[in-house]
């Protein structure tokens, strides 16, 4: 019985190790998610064309925004008007989502805590606002099984992913070399942490079971 027991709680403890591993971008559904992203912008540009109590936005943006985001966004776009709250129209209003052509063009990648998607914009003269070629980004944060967005930045530099690929791989290659081990990208727990925690509840088991 203790034996059963045993392989029961060792299974358990793996299976719950292996849950935390990150998927890497190639897992991740970029249909589905720009998907997200699109009605995230929806809901926002809704905000604009009526008025609402402050618990009605909330309700609105939450199934897309996180929290601390969504706070930010009614600090610097929601006005109050007549005892409701709206955004007003503007030509550059801070926190909306950029404008993103959800193609080949606008990239989906690992970030330190979650995914970020990203698009290079190419400069124009003529319009209202001037700006030169630049790249615009969100970062998505996983809330309960849910990609949601906690910021906007509208300057932002993919060779900074670049070198934290390249930071990681270089430490991965390392531990690799010294351990013959795979990990996963962007991994909370490598599987060389699992397997070793593994052998070593393991090995406590059998002392125990030799008792």
């Amino acid at each position: 019985m203790l034996k059963n027991l045993g392989s029961f709680l060792i299974t358990a403890w793996l299976t719950i190790g292996l849950g935390t591993l990150v998927a890497s971008e190639d897992d991740i559904n970029k249909e589905e998610l720009f998907k997200s992203i699109g009605q995230a912008f929806e809901a926002q540009v809704s905000i604009g064309q009526d008025t609402y109590s402050k618990k009605e936005i909330v309700e609105i943006l939450s199934p897309y925004f996180t929290d601390s985001f969504i706070q930010k966004f009614m600090d610097e776009n929601v006005v109050e008007y007549e005892g409701k709250y709206s955004v007003l129209g503007s030509d550059f209003a801070p926190n909306y989502i950029p404008y993103f052509s959800y193609s080949d063009l606008t990239r989906v990648s690992n970030a330190e805590e979650g995914l970020v998607v990203y698009e290079n914009f190419s400069g124009a003269e003529d319009a209202p606002v001037a700006f030169l070629d630049h790249e615009e980004a969100i970062y998505l944060k996983n809330d309960e099984g849910t990609w949601k967005i906690d910021n906007v930045l509208y300057e932002f530099d993919s060779s900074s992913l670049d070198k934290h690929s390249e930071n990681k791989t270089a430490a991965n290659a390392k531990m690799e070399s010294s351990n013959e081990v795979v990990h996963f990208k962007e991994s909370n727990h490598t599987l060389a942490y699992v397997f070793t925690k593994f052998f070593s509840l393991l090995s406590e088991w059998n002392k125990i079971l030799a008792f």
